[in-house]
Parts: C-alpha cells; structure tokens; sequence
C-alpha cells in the first residue's frame, strides 16, 4: 500500500463514544469527532480527505489524489490535536501539557504520520476524487503512556507465555484511554501503569476496548483461557475501582498477562 505523511495529526485518542451495538457480541469500541473514526481495539483512526477538479489539474488524478490527501490531513488534524489534549487531561497530566504540549504534539505527530496509509481512493464522473486514510496510533500512543510512568518498575513475574489474559468487566459510562489504574474501594492501588512491560510501551496501550462480550471475538487479545473482574467504577484519573479480594484471587498467569497488556476491557 502506498504511504503518505500527513501535514497534521496527533495519536492520543480520547473522544465521544458512539451508540453500543444492539448485538451481544464483542464489538470494536468505535468513537468518532469531527470527522475521525477510532478503533480502540485496533488503535486505529481513520479519516477521509476531498478535492474538486481543477485543484490538481497539473498533474492530473495524481495531483488531485495528493490534494485530497492534504486536505483530509488539514481537516484531521484539529481535532486530533484537541484530542490528544483531552487524553493527557484525563490522565491527570495538565500540568506536562501546559509545559510541554507543543513538543508532545510534535512527537506524536512524527510517529504517527510514518504509519498513514491509502485505503481506498474513489473518483467521482464529476472529476472530484475521495480518499479514505487509516492511521496506526500505537508509536504515538506510546508517549503518553510513558508519561504515566509506565515500565518503570519490573512486575517480579516471569516472562514466559501468559496462557491466558484477563477481561476487565467496566461501567457503560467508562471511556476508554490508553492507560489505567487498578485500585479498591479506598483508593488504593492494586496495580498501576508502573509494572507493565516494555511490550505494553510498544503497543502504545495497557489493553484493547469493546462493547458487548463474545469469547471468539476476544480471544485475539487475551487467549482462550482468560480470567475475569468486574470494574464497580470508574473515578478520575481512569482509576477502576474492583474487589481486592477478587483481584488477590488472580490467578500469577492472569497478573503476568495484565503486565503484558493482554486485556479486553468491555463495556456492556
């Protein structure tokens, strides 16, 4: 497939979630704002870009295929930006985006525009010519997990194959983000962004979000063998609130395999 880079685009996706399917089974989480489609089970955006004949004449449908391209990129990029904002916000790091927002920015956009590819370009008898764009966000993703503190502590588990994942049962009005925290009804923390490994920096998120529940669909994420806690709520800060008594319970696969980002969080 042919890659592009974009003029403008940011890689933290945190935006208004879109109407849960009426079907039991897993879906993937899909959001949507201004334009931009996100998969938070793939990490994937996506977003469409238009031009008119006559903007590249010059060069012919290529020149009006590279002018859509770059007009899909404008019209992502803001709401993007205001998005990736919104996730750091979310994360309880205000304060590394008032100081740092503009070279955060920066980064992200670097990773995830090496990623941008053409999924399909179609022209219209008119001479007009859309083409719909996919972005892979886990390089950009990446960073504001890092700004968590993620990896910086070793879970003391091995690091041979899990066997088995973990689901996280949240609340309908739970939003997905790139990293969270595990506490009890106190407040206290069972398990937190510190103990992941550096595959999970690599994927650039703690777990993959969905709605409605389906072993088949979810196998792909946490094997066939996986473990399961209900979320009771969901406080500021993306701190899911759960039974310390169930959570000691997990089996020491299921905690190796939480470290490793092999967990679907779904929501009803």
């Amino acid at each position: 497939m042919k890659r592009h880079a974009p003029s403008a685009i940011a890689a933290f996706i945190l935006i208004a979630i879109v109407a849960a399917p009426t079907s039991a089974e897993a879906k993937p989480w899909i959001a949507s704002a201004d334009g931009v489609e996100v998969n938070w089970a793939s990490l994937t955006a996506r977003f469409d870009g238009l031009a008119t004949s006559g903007l590249g004449d010059r060069e012919g449908l290529k020149g009006l295929e590279r002018t859509a391209w770059r007009n899909g990129y404008e019209k992502a990029g803001p709401a993007l930006d205001r998005i990736l904002r919104d996730q750091f916000v979310a994360l309880g790091m205000q304060d590394h985006w008032r100081e740092n927002g503009d070279e955060t920015l920066a980064k992200a956009r670097d990773q995830v525009k090496k990623s941008v590819k053409s999924l399909s370009a179609t022209f219209f008898a008119s001479g007009a010519i859309e083409v719909s764009m996919e972005a892979a966000l886990q390089a950009g993703f990446a960073n504001a997990l890092q700004r968590t503190g993620a990896g910086n502590r070793n879970s003391g588990l091995s690091s041979r194959d899990s066997g088995g994942g973990l689901i996280l049962k949240v609340p309908v009005n739970a939003g997905p983000s790139v990293a969270f925290w595990i506490v009890d009804p106190t407040g206290k923390v069972l398990f937190d962004p510190g103990h992941v490994s550096g595959a999970v920096l690599a994927q650039g998120s703690m777990g993959r979000w969905f709605r409605g529940e389906s072993k088949d669909e979810l196998t792909r994420i946490t094997g066939k063998k996986p473990e399961t806690l209900v979320v009771s709520e969901v406080r500021t800060g993306n701190r899911l609130v759960v039974d310390p008594t169930r959570f000691g319970l997990l089996r020491e696969e299921t905690l190796r395999a939480l470290s490793e980002g092999k967990v679907a969080l779904v929501a009803p």
